[in-house]
């Protein structure tokens, strides 16, 4: 699936009012249920499930004591507090496909929205498969980031989804290249698509202040730059090096000046990734292989080392030179910060951070991360695994096929109605400023991809990639041994899942 291709925007006409179960939110007609049939799902089978309650649980992206990453309202269900009145129009329609489902198949969807940690969250799912929960006192289905979710897969208490006869994998409401890379050995137990919109919010791309770059790179358009394939590493270094300064005139270049790039020691491998360097790949058998050690991810990594080292063109929330300030949130308190207050050209970041930015005073545009080189023959963009919701269906749930009937209705109703309110009017629309950055979406969102190697992060390689040192060779080969023996035993109890 791909999310970011032209949707047609559909006119929704509305007729006598369906009276929704387990629900005090507007109503929707039945010329909209007939009139999202027409584009997608129209096939899909319906049965009455004579009242079954569906419980989802849901992880709480707001609740990261982040000040600027806000705005989600709930996958499928919604919070309690939710208003049509004061919801965003993604999270109307969010409720309005819920609606829909329950009526279509007599069913209730319900469930809880947690600020849990990733311990207290799984445990939950652990606590009822152990004590053998079932019906009403157990949830069917999670809403929970990647990488918490695929620490479980191994402790057995996830469905593998393409076991699940009503669930078909390969429609378009299914993220297609997360199905793919996101498999092991045939085997997929989390998905994403339309259904879920935390991973839109979790797709990394690179934000600029329009201000600053027609003040300080007159000579560059940079959306005509990604146009004529001049998006590179070298030319955004080169724009970079130009832009730093002590504003705030006190001797010292700190989070209180003027920034070519803000960003997070998590880059360095979305810079990686962005030029087609992954942790792992897969052969015919649908199995992971390592290849981290590699000529062309070490001369990557060394351009991406040598410019994040540079501390006077390059402000890095983590590296830990704003450690002992006493800040709640070192990413808030500096390269957010300098972002919205217009003392920084670029941030790279997630698409979750524009609810924040939208009050800015200055305008900014989005880009997507530069290619490593003009030979380079696409983008790829990074889905940040701790900030990218995934459906996944704990093994306690009943009767997982009637599940998947939901699942999927679910899925297809959401590609009509959701989809097109979240990319083309919400961020195409609304959000952003001008037509050029929706371009930009296009390219990234088209572009996304998923690498099992920093998921698992056997032998912790990805925290030898999260370092400006440039020794990686070193730092790979003191893991390489134990991330291939973490690597084999997740293999062979994912091959041996029943």
């Amino acid at each position: 699936m791909k999310k970011a291709t032209s949707f047609v925007l559909i006119i929704l006409m509305l007729c006598a009012c369906l009276v929704a179960c387990n629900t005090n939110t507007p109503e929707v007609s039945d010329a909209d249920v007939s009139k999202a049939d027409q584009n997608y799902g129209a096939d899909l089978p319906v049965k009455d499930l004579g009242g079954r309650v569906i419980r989802i649980l849901c992880r709480d992206w707001n609740a990261n004591g982040s000040g600027s990453i806000l705005g989600f309202g709930g996958e499928v269900i919604q919070r309690e507090e939710y208003s049509e009145d004061t919801a965003s129009a993604v999270d109307v329609a969010k409720a309005e496909v819920r609606r829909v489902i329950e009526e279509r198949y007599h069913c209730s969807l319900v469930g809880d929205i947690k600020a849990a940690s990733q311990t207290e969250l799984n445990q939950i799912i652990v606590d009822q498969l152990t004590a053998g929960m079932t019906g009403e006192s157990a949830y069917d289905l999670l809403f929970e980031n990647i990488t918490y979710t695929a620490g479980s897969w191994l402790n057995g208490i996830y469905v593998d989804l393409d076991s699940v006869e009503t669930i078909d994998l390969s429609n378009p409401w299914w993220d297609q290249q997360a199905v793919k890379e996101l498999s092991v050995a045939g085997k997929v137990f989390v998905a994403l698509g339309d259904i879920n919109t935390q991973d839109n919010d979790g797709t990394w791309m690179i934000f600029f202040n329009k201000r600053l770059a027609s003040e300080m790179v007159t000579d560059k358009n940079f959306y005509e730059m990604v146009d004529n394939n001049e998006w590179t590493m070298d030319n955004f270094i080169s724009i970079c090096k130009d832009v730093t300064f002590d504003s705030s005139g006190d001797g010292v270049l700190d989070e209180f000046d003027t920034w070519a790039l803000g960003t997070e020691t998590y880059n360095i491998y979305v810079h990686a990734l962005a030029a087609g360097q992954k942790v792992v790949s897969k052969d015919a058998d649908d199995l992971p292989y390592f290849t981290f050690q590699t000529e062309g991810m070490y001369d990557v990594l060394s351009v991406i080392s040598d410019f994040y080292r540079d501390n006077k063109t390059v402000m890095i929330a983590d590296d830990g030179r704003f450690a002992n300030k006493g800040y709640p949130n070192v990413f808030e308190a500096t390269v957010v910060k300098a972002f919205t207050d217009g003392r920084e050209l670029f941030y790279m970041g997630g698409l979750m951070n524009l609810t924040a930015f939208r009050s800015m005073e200055d305008d900014f545009g989005m880009l997507p991360i530069p290619k490593m080189d003009a030979e380079q023959d696409r983008y790829y963009h990074s889905v940040s695994y701790h900030q990218t919701s995934s459906l996944a269906i704990p093994i306690t749930a009943e009767n997982v096929e009637d599940l998947g009937l939901v699942i999927e209705a679910l899925g297809a109703l959401s590609k009509t109605k959701v989809t097109p309110e979240y990319y083309d009017r919400t961020l195409k629309l609304q959000a952003t400023r001008d037509d050029e950055s929706g371009r930009m979406l296009d390219i990234i969102f088209d572009s996304r991809v998923f690498d099992l190697g920093c998921i698992y992060n056997w032998g912790g390689v990805c925290g030898q990639i999260y370092n400006t040192d440039p020794n990686y060779a070193s730092r790979f080969e003191s893991v390489a041994d134990q991330a291939q023996t973490e690597m084999e035993e997740t293999i062979e109890i994912l091959i041996e899942y029943d």
